[in-house]
């Protein structure tokens, strides 16, 4: 049974954080027993609370029940079994292994691989992680290396309006896996899920660790101590004990990022930003044969439209590559043949496609449109009234339109003027700021080799579209204006954790490594060099 009320922290946020500051000192979160408690609570949470979910997602969005399972609840239970099925791996130490020359000891290398991947399996056991590969020298041939992810302490997760739910379940699953408290700020722009967020986590988790805090911007801004100068001739203490929080994680857009990202500054918190970005689809069109781009067609329309256009690592533009007038007419129509076969005909009466968050939002997509240059294919029209916006498809933009200066988030996907051939697609991604995502549609491996290397972005898909998100323990993030950070599984977790390094020697070893004390003489730098040396 639900609470009916929800945790409003935004008066008395600072005896909140230090309640959970004090819980975190008392190692409530620290034992690997409470976090797999926490995260099965939460699992237990969304199945048990579908039907509420469901509505909540509905009120704010207008999803279907159908889409709330494909976008929100199934990779939040699939993310929640990732944490649980591999915490023991990700918490435990991992070991830095020495890079040991193969020349010398191929043999011990190749036996210690086989040991690692073939015997924990026929044991049953397992053993360390490996954390990464060093070097190995005389002075360091006795000591023991490893590294021990540790929880950062209270941690705040400001989550988007978009998918509501599941950047909340996504976060939150890192943080408590790593053993954190937990401040969830949810956006206020899906005020039923947010408030459903605050009653799961008041009914289902630990409140003496996990709180929900409801409000808007200006609540955000008192968390983040944003309207509060720091002193420049503040004592280091004194500083430190003001940080407002050990770790803070944004998803949003990028004016709002620069501001959480200054505010983290003046405290030093690490932070994790998740922002947008003109997201790049590029089809090979010279390597594609007509069915190709019929299936192309049909996966961009699916994942344009998902969640009315409203999805971060959505494909914002098209390149078409070697395509020519007649090819360029097929895609465009493929598509639209889809979205008529996804959606009904007309799409205005369809009962499934989702609407638009605001008539703030949709009054700015029309206003776009309207500035476009672009030659308007199909749609095109929208109702302020209930935020509907129908698919639309234009082309023949430049890069100089109003189209291409930010990032649209919405139905409307531009298609470029084609390019005559993948290097030139290469240049107008470079022209642009690094995206979230690129995706390529190519049979050609030399293609995709190439875009591997050339092209700069958080992610790059080839041959799919939005399926890195369901991919289990695929770092999820940007790069440069599209943000940074990584999220979710293992990298997810580290974002949470500090991965402090330990180094232990025998303590005999101070005669042998004698040599670096003072006087030092030309006799043992030469010793000290040998000694070092890899």
């Amino acid at each position: 049974m639900l609470t009916s009320a929800a945790d409003d922290l935004s008066s008395g946020y600072r005896e909140v954080r230090a309640e959970l500051g004090e819980a975190f000192r008392s190692g409530a979160t620290r034992s690997l027993r409470w976090r797999a408690a926490q995260l099965e609570a939460l699992k237990q949470a969304l199945v048990e609370q579908e039907r509420a979910i469901i509505a909540a997602l509905a009120d704010d969005l207008g999803k279907s029940a159908e889409e709330s399972q494909l976008t929100e609840l199934q990779p939040a239970l699939q993310e929640l079994a990732l944490a649980l099925g591999n915490l023991k791996l990700w918490a435990g130490p991992r070991t830095v292994e020495p890079c040991l020359a193969p020349k010398y000891l191929a043999p011990w290398f190749w036996l210690q691989r086989v040991w690692r991947a073939v015997l924990p399996r026929v044991l049953g056991g397992g053993n360390p992680p490996v954390a990464s590969y060093g070097g190995v020298a005389l002075a360091t041939i006795l000591e023991r290396r490893w590294v021990v992810p540790e929880p950062l302490g209270v941690v705040l997760i400001i989550t988007a309006w978009n998918y509501p739910l599941l950047l909340a379940i996504w976060h939150m699953t890192s943080a408590i896996a790593a053993g954190n408290c937990v401040v969830l700020k949810p956006s206020e722009r899906a005020p039923a899920t947010a408030k459903l967020l605050a009653e799961l986590v008041r009914t289902y988790l630990d409140a003496r660790c996990i709180r929900v805090v409801l409000g808007d911007a200006s609540t955000v801004r008192r968390l983040l101590h944003l309207d509060t100068e720091c002193p420049a001739d503040v004592a280091f203490r004194v500083w430190a004990q003001q940080r407002p929080f050990d770790a803070v994680h944004f998803t949003g857009g990028w004016r709002i990022g620069r501001e959480i990202a200054r505010a983290c500054a003046a405290y030093l918190i690490p932070c994790t930003l998740e922002l947008g970005g003109k997201n790049p689809l590029v089809v090979d069109c010279a390597s594609l044969s007509e069915r190709d781009l019929a299936r192309v067609a049909r996966t961009t329309a699916w994942a344009k439209l998902l969640n009315v256009g409203q999805t971060c690592i959505a494909p914002d533009y098209v390149v078409l590559c070697g395509a020519d007038r007649a090819q360029e007419a097929f895609f465009i129509e493929e598509m639209w043949k889809s979205i008529e076969a996804f959606y009904g005909r007309p799409v205005e009466n369809s009962t499934t496609f989702p609407r638009i968050v605001s008539k703030a939002h949709t009054a700015r997509l029309a206003d776009l449109l309207q500035q476009s240059r672009g030659e308007v294919v199909f749609g095109g029209t929208h109702r302020e009234n209930d935020c509907f916006f129908t698919p639309t498809i234009v082309r023949n933009v430049t890069l100089d339109d109003a189209l291409m200066a930010e990032e649209i988030f919405g139905p409307i996907l531009v298609v470029l003027q084609p390019c005559a051939g993948t290097e030139q697609a290469l240049e107008v991604i470079g022209s642009l700021p690094s995206p979230l995502v690129v995706y390529l549609m190519s049979r050609d491996a030399a293609v995709v080799q190439r875009f591997e290397r050339a092209s700069t972005s958080g992610s790059l898909v080839v041959n799919d579209l939005l399926g890195q998100v369901i991919s289990p323990g695929l770092p999820f993030g940007g790069v440069g204006a599209s943000g940074y950070g990584k999220s979710k599984g293992q990298a997810g977790f580290d974002a949470f954790s500090n991965l402090k390094s330990v180094l232990c020697k025998p303590i005999w070893i101070e005669r042998i490594a004698s040599d670096r004390y003072h006087p030092l003489t030309a006799t043992k730098i030469s010793r000290f060099r040998r000694l070092i040396a890899l």
